[in-house]
């Protein structure tokens, strides 16, 4: 069966480089080369053509403002787009990867309503939102209960994709269980399908002394390595107070923080203010050229996400790799972790247990029958397998819609 899909997302690689948009991009550029037709709405980011072809892709971009109180309009303007796109072809499929361009594709699907929807819910909008704020403990602590209008509408928003979408993913089960506590009644139109990646970009180096040199770092250095956006529920902090205790008993060891965000400030204080001698902040690392570097030349990628995190794209990345991961107890990472590296998920995000782990991880780092699994697990996460299970739901769908 060959379809014609309209996918909307708010973010798509490589104008973003973020886990939903990488995933949005790589399964779509899958599906394409399969024979099916693919045209994504997406935002205009900064001076990008209205329209363009991207790996065999038709690309529509549209404007949207900045500012939070605005987003109604965006989501209008998407709408518009999405009509306008439907009077000009058929298509056999809604495919909405984010929520404020998935609430457009709902409103506009009421004009083909034999055209069925899947929605990737990928988290909650409102707790992501609440997160990026830095209320995430003020929340929690009273479980979500009366929530700010800003973050009540999104909520609502979420709850109205699944209520009328006909099918929604998730990339784990703690994705899952957050999708059905804002929408009970959605369980029978649930299918779970993991986060991928690019088996050919990130595989395991032949040299890692030349990659190093390459990279600035020491040859002779045990390298811990994280790559995020340095936001609060990345845990980046609990990680950099954890590197206070590591560089006291191991003059051998060394972190790489790589990514920008609005913490690279406070971070950069925090390591001043604690002495640290060997905790490093390399900035932006881009992901086609540089990052699979960073994950080969590493001992130990470290995934001290505190909330949100849904699946972790870095996570595979690095397996892939043949790097070992070292994970807190929070959103998918287990779930990953649990089927190739069960002893490598911390018993919390706190700095006292994400040290307590790096110390006692560092005697079976550089192991190679390690490296061969991590890897060999990891293959069976390719892109090319991940949109066979997004190709099968897609079919089905459409077959019996």
């Amino acid at each position: 069966m060959v379809l014609k899909i309209l996918t909307v997302a708010d973010f798509f690689y490589p104008e973003v480089v973020g886990g939903g948009a990488i995933m949005a991009y790589e399964i779509m550029r899958e599906l394409v080369s399969r024979g099916h037709s693919v045209t994504v709405l997406t935002r205009r980011q900064t001076d990008q053509p209205a329209v363009s072809d991207l790996d065999g892709m038709k690309i529509v971009r549209y404007k949207i403002a900045e500012r939070q109180m605005l987003y109604p309009l965006g989501v209008m303007r998407a709408r518009g787009e999405i009509k306008r796109l439907l009077d000009q072809e058929e298509f056999d499929l809604f495919n909405m990867h984010h929520a404020s361009g998935g609430i457009a594709a709902i409103l506009a699907q009421q004009k083909k309503r034999s055209v069925p929807a899947v929605f990737f819910f990928q988290g909650p909008w409102y707790k992501e939102a609440i997160a990026n704020d830095d209320k995430f403990d003020e929340y929690e602590s009273r479980a979500y209960k009366q929530l700010e209008m800003k973050y009540w509408m999104r909520k609502r928003v979420d709850r109205f994709i699944l209520e009328n979408c006909q099918a929604f993913v998730t990339l784990s089960d703690h994705m899952r269980k957050e999708a059905l506590e804002i929408c009970p009644g959605a369980a029978d139109k649930h299918v779970k399908v993991p986060g991928g990646v690019d088996i050919d970009r990130f595989k395991t180096a032949q040299d890692i002394g030349a990659i190093r040199e390459k990279l600035a770092l020491p040859k002779d250095m045990i390298v811990l390595f994280t790559a995020r956006r340095l936001a609060r529920r990345m845990g980046l902090e609990n990680l950099v107070q954890a590197m206070a205790t590591v560089e006291k008993l191991r003059d051998d060891v060394m972190l790489v923080i790589g990514g920008r965000g609005e913490l690279w400030d406070s971070l950069n204080a925090q390591i001043k203010r604690l002495g640290l001698k060997r905790t490093l902040m390399v900035g932006y690392i881009s992901y086609d050229e540089v990052l699979p570097s960073y994950y080969q030349a590493s001992d130990l990628f470290i995934m001290p996400s505190v909330t949100m995190e849904g699946f972790g794209l870095s996570t595979m990345e690095s397996l892939a790799c043949g790097t070992p991961v070292l994970g807190t107890p929070t959103g998918g990472t287990p779930e990953i972790l649990q089927g190739i590296l069960p002893d490598f998920i911390l018993n919390s995000a706190q700095p006292e247990d994400i040290a307590k782990g790096i110390i006692e991880k560092l005697p079976v780092l550089r192991d190679a029958a390690l490296q061969q699994r991590t890897r060999k697990f990891a293959e069976d996460f390719s892109w090319r397998r991940i949109t066979d299970k997004v190709e099968d739901v897609f079919c089905n769908l459409v077959r019996t819609s």
